[in-house]
């Protein structure tokens, strides 16, 4: 009744197959482009994704911070040398 059915794994690509990093440089200005008129039509997504990062670190630091930081036994210093380089990478992500 029931069948088992398998799939041939893909097979690797050689070095010719890659792309090269010509084509990566490339292809990332092209979603810079994209990014850059996108945000020239809607200027508050540019607003947003530098606003909330902003609003995440007050919000982790201070509002949590002290009763976190307490129940990880670091204090808040402690804490926050762990959430900064967090929060960091996010906005790095979301601009």
């Amino acid at each position: 009744m029931s069948a088992a059915t398998t799939t041939a794994p893909a097979p690797a690509l050689t070095p010719d197959a890659r792309i090269s990093p010509r084509a990566h440089v490339r292809h990332t200005g092209a979603l810079v482009r994209r990014n850059l008129l996108w945000i020239r039509q809607d200027p508050e997504s540019m607003f947003d994704a530098l606003l909330m990062p902003v609003v995440f670190t007050l919000l982790f630091v201070y509002v949590f911070g002290g009763s976190i930081g307490q129940a990880l036994g670091g204090g808040q210093d402690g804490y926050v040398q762990y959430v900064i380089p967090g929060m960091i990478a996010m906005m790095s992500m979301t601009l």
